[in-house]
């Protein structure tokens, strides 16, 4: 990966989303620079965070990038 190259990336996406700011039409090419950056950085369905909501008296343990125990409270 290139930083300049992402960098490039982002600014190019900064001015399409001022384009589109402005009435321009640039959605299918905001959505190509985006998967070109997710590219760069070797960004996967596994990088991208998840929210939980867990109820009152439970714990969460992160087990690693994929898993998440749930535990009641005092077992753990």
């Amino acid at each position: 990966m290139e930083k300049r190259r992402v960098d490039d990336l982002i600014a190019y996406l900064d001015r399409l989303i001022a384009l589109n700011t402005n009435d321009y039409r640039t959605t299918r090419e905001i959505a190509n620079c985006l998967t070109e950056i997710q590219r760069e950085l070797t960004i996967g369905p596994w990088d991208r965070a998840e929210k939980f909501e867990v109820a009152a008296g439970f714990s969460q343990l992160i087990v690693g990038p994929a898993s998440i125990n749930v535990l009641p409270r005092g077992d753990r």
